[in-house]
């Protein structure tokens, strides 16, 4: 995570503009995509505990984006508390190439 946390308005934008990109991904998912990007958070409870969203559902994101396309690449993951860790897969590469307005 930055050591500064991400103006809520630039997020959003951020999100609204990969979505822009991509119309199949939802706010969640393009919300992982932008958060590993500008290293934001680079697990699911860190994303999980910054928006509030339970931990289930990003797993659920997560998991999904890994399987569409390779969005996203799985780390690692915690047996035990389930928190996955991920970063930009290949196929992320094309939403993030051109600058974002």
């Amino acid at each position: 995570m930055s050591a500064a946390a991400p103006d809520a308005d630039d997020f959003l934008a951020a999100v609204g503009q990969v979505q822009e990109r991509d119309p199949c991904l939802t706010a969640l998912e393009a919300g992982l995509l932008v958060a590993a990007h500008a290293d934001i958070a680079r697990d699911s409870r860190t994303f999980s505990r910054l928006l509030d969203i339970e931990h289930a559902l990003v797993l659920r994101a997560v998991n999904g984006l890994a399987q569409r396309e390779g969005l996203l690449h799985i780390e690692k993951r915690d047996g035990r508390t389930m928190r996955t860790h991920f970063t930009l897969g290949e196929a992320a590469a094309h939403l993030f190439a051109e600058n974002m307005r």
